[in-house]
């Protein structure tokens, strides 16, 4: 469906109930989901990109047979 089209239709449907209303900023659903949903998706992205790092690190202590992360003593290899 073209969204010009659309937006045209919706003015002069508007026009016909009262000539005084003027309509602005017409925007798509999908645009509206998008602008209200950014937060939620920048978060997710944050949070995937900080657990990748947590992993890779993981991995890396695993390789070298590091488990003793915080000193305690745990974990150490014989």
């Amino acid at each position: 469906m073209d969204l010009d089209a659309t937006v045209r239709a919706a003015k002069q449907a508007l026009h016909k109930i009262s000539p005084k209303i003027a309509p602005y900023e017409i925007r798509s659903l999908d645009t509206m989901v998008l602008d209200s949903t950014w937060r939620v998706r920048y978060s997710m992205l944050l949070l995937i990109a900080l657990s990748g790092v947590a992993l890779v690190m993981a991995a890396f202590n695993a390789v070298r047979g590091r488990w003793d992360v915080w000193g305690a003593g745990v974990g150490e290899p014989q």
